[in-house]
């Protein structure tokens, strides 16, 4: 009697394919997890500055429209000395730079909502610039003399989704974009 073991080959070859192919198969599963991952950080990146740059432009148009009325109010004022025209001059450029001021903040307001309907998901003080705004922020503050009132304490624009959450912190003219620090921890716990 021959004793005949082709038959135990082959189930261990199978067994072992199966192994290498099951090890194959999580390792490809675990790139393609990484992978989209990475891509929503860098989608989340791309909205905070794209966010960042909306924020940068708003405070330059509004800093040079200030500006503008501050020498409004001063030709106005050197106008009730010299030339009654200049007043009249003086004011309708005031107006002009006020609504300017006022349309382009409703512009910067619109631009952050299109980019929350571009799967940009911040927290509710994206709204928020360098300048004080009443209500639902669409009406800028101002003070007597017309120009808008600069904010003095700092703030924090949240933005993210399921895999990262992005923190920029925003003072003035200064701007720092980090990874929110909670988020290391809860993957170092999953892992």
């Amino acid at each position: 009697m021959k004793n005949n073991q082709k038959g135990n080959i082959t189930l261990l070859s199978l067994l072992l394919f199966f192994l290498i192919s099951f090890i194959g198969l999580n390792l490809i599963q675990r790139k393609l997890i990484h992978m989209k991952k990475t891509k929503n950080l860098m989608q989340n990146y791309l909205c905070m500055k794209e966010y960042t740059g909306e924020i940068k432009r708003h405070n330059e148009v509004l800093e040079v429209t200030n500006l503008g009325i501050k020498a409004a109010n001063a030709g106005k004022v050197l106008g009730f000395f010299t030339s009654p025209t200049l007043v009249i001059s003086a004011n309708k450029l005031k107006s002009i730079l006020k609504k300017t001021q006022t349309l382009y903040h409703f512009s910067f307001l619109k631009k952050v909502s299109s980019l929350y309907l571009k799967d940009c998901k911040f927290s509710a003080s994206a709204f928020k610039t360098n300048y004080l705004s009443k209500g639902f922020g669409i009406k800028l503050e101002r003070d007597k003399f017309g120009v808008v009132k600069k904010r003095e304490k700092k703030w924090k624009v949240y933005s993210g989704n399921k895999d990262s959450i992005l923190v920029a912190k925003f003072q003035k003219k200064k701007v720092e974009v980090k990874e929110f620090p909670l988020m290391n921890l809860v993957r170092d716990i999953l892992k």
